[in-house]
């Protein structure tokens, strides 16, 4: 048997004739010589000799240990990087204000009379100031606030 310290025991069946014997052991390669002793296990014709050899090697860690150490480390590292850029966003006056919840709102213009406005009014200003249908408004606002180079250039529409 073995324990997680580097203890091994050794036990062996003996009998008479077996006296005095020496055995040579090697675990891990390290050498131990155990000399078996007959009179000091009592006076049956079989007895047990028990025989407890400590090896000098580092006892191994246990696969759980490395486990959970690999996992401390991945934690670390993500709170680590949750930690970092959560700061370096707290630098920047934008940052604070989208970390409470208030976000920057795009101000766009009208494409037609060119009165500026946050982006979302732009289709119910269409509508609404220059009675044009619905899907003509989104169109016009959809091609008006889109960037360059995405899908939709004013040469697609003369073809």
């Amino acid at each position: 048997m073995t324990d997680f310290s580097g203890g091994y025991r050794l036990t062996l069946d003996i009998e008479e004739s077996d006296a005095d014997s020496v055995l040579h052991i090697i675990v891990s390669g390290q050498a131990s010589i155990l000399i078996i002793d007959w009179n000091s296990s009592g006076g049956q014709e079989q007895r047990q000799q028990r025989h407890d050899i400590m090896l000098l090697g580092d006892e191994g860690t246990s696969s759980v240990i490395g486990g959970f150490a690999c996992g401390g480390c991945f934690l670390f590292f993500v709170f680590t990087f949750v930690i970092l850029k959560t700061f370096r966003r707290l630098l920047t006056k934008d940052g604070r204000n989208e970390f409470v919840g208030r976000r920057h709102m795009p101000i766009g213009d009208c494409p037609i009379c060119g009165q500026k406005m946050p982006r979302y009014l732009l289709v119910r200003h269409l509508i609404v100031d220059h009675e044009i249908d619905s899907f003509e408004a989104g169109d016009i606002v959809a091609k008006h606030i889109r960037p360059e180079g995405l899908g939709w250039s004013p040469e697609d529409e003369e073809s």
